[in-house]
Formats: C-alpha cells, structure tokens, sequence
C-alpha cells in the first residue's frame, strides 16, 4: 500500500473536516426573555461583544463543542472535546460514517472503521488500516485542517470568526442560559449575558443546525491512542 493513497483517503476527510467548520452544527432551544442582562454586554456594539466573547472563551481552560447539519448535501456531526494546550478528541460524522480523532498538539490520531476507509478511500486502504489509528504530525498538509479542528485555541478562531459584518440581535434564552444573538449573513452567535460572556450557540438559520459550546472550564484527560494500536503515517514510504 503506498502512503499516497493513505493521504489521498485522509486529504478527502479534512476537505469535509473544514466544511464541517463553517457550517456543522447540533439542535438547541431558544425562548424569548426579557429579563435584563447582568453582565453588561448588551449595552456593548456588536464588535465589542464578540471581541469579549473571545476572550472570554479563550481564557477558558477547555470546551465541548457538538453540532450537527448537512455540507452539499451531505449529512455532517460534530462532537469534539478540546483542552488548552493539550489537544482534545471526539468524532467527526460524514453521512453514515463516523470518523474518530484525537490530537495532542503534534499529533493527530484518526479512525474509521472498514467502511468509511472504503467510501473515503479504497477496499486496499481499509484493508491496510485495519482496526487501527492513522497517526501523523500535526503539520502533515493532509492533516493539518484537522489538527486546528482538535486545537483549542484554533478551533475557537474558526467557529467565532465571523465571515461577514455583525449586528446586535434580540436576547433570548438558550439553553438554559440568558444570552444575545450576533447576527451575520450565515447565522446568529448566541453570547451568555449573565456571568462570563461565552458563546452559547450559532444557529444556522436552518431549522435543526446549531453548533453548541458547553462544559467550559471542565477537567479533561485526552485519551492517547497506544502505540501497537497505531499506523505511522510519517513511516509509510512511496
């Protein structure tokens, strides 16, 4: 089996795994509120809510990030856990299949079973792979977009970055949490407005996509895969 059919099979994972970034996401409740914020940001402009809600994210020493939703017609969950500095893990879903992953900040750990190895690759490349992690450096170009999918820091820049100008919404209840909608043309950025300002949610604006953030600041341990359980990606010749 050469690695460039490995790669090819992992490139077609992280082309979906950055389309789940702009648009994955997973169902939430929202219910009108108008009981008054208590932490001051729905007086705050637009760009100033989201600049304290990134850092307020930022400051955080972990999250969970779940959601689900459709890319080109194809069904996409997300449900990824990441600590600051040292990785996270989870699991990507495309259609019916599911792929593991796990990064460490230099690594990235992934794993599908025979039939998601077969649809993103070949019979051969699932074949080779096994029951096994793929392992691979972080910087791996074929890996890359999913590395930043796993970082803390860097996951949050590509769900918080807006992708056009923002504008204060109305306030709600999400989740549980009272909270104030950043509206772009993609969606809404709901942003906790009692206690720290953290993002709650981003709901699409299609019914059943919303990219939920939850446990912040929760202990968490990153399971490493074992050795022996591992296909080294960086040791495959061709």
């Amino acid at each position: 089996m050469r690695r460039s059919s490995l790669v090819a099979a992992v490139s077609a994972v992280a082309v979906l795994a950055l389309t789940a970034c702009g648009g994955t996401t997973a169902t939430g409740s929202a219910s009108t509120s108008a009981a008054p914020s208590s932490n001051g940001v729905s007086a705050l402009t637009a760009d100033q809510i989201l600049e304290k809600a990134t850092t307020a994210a930022k400051a955080q020493t972990s999250v969970h990030i779940s959601g689900k939703g459709t890319s080109g017609g194809t069904a996409l969950a997300l449900d990824m856990k990441m600590r600051k500095g040292g990785g996270g893990y989870g699991s990507i879903t495309l259609g019916t299949d599911t792929l593991q992953m796990v990064t460490t900040g230099s690594e990235v750990y992934i794993k599908g079973d025979k039939a998601f190895w077969t649809s993103q690759g070949s019979a051969a490349t699932a074949a080779v792979i096994g029951d096994r992690w793929v392992k691979a450096p972080a910087s791996d170009a074929s890996f890359s977009s999913l590395a930043q999918l796993g970082d803390f820091g860097a996951g949050l820049d590509n769900f918080l970055k807006p992708d056009s100008a923002i504008t204060k919404g109305d306030e709600s209840t999400v989740n549980g949490t009272k909270a104030i909608a950043l509206v772009s043309t993609s969606g809404k950025l709901w942003v906790a407005t009692t206690g720290d300002p953290l993002p709650v949610q981003i709901d699409t604006g299609t019914a059943g996509e919303a990219l939920v953030f939850s446990d912040w600041g929760a202990k968490l341990d990153v399971p490493v895969p074992a050795d022996k359980d591992t296909l080294d990606l960086s040791k495959i010749s061709g």
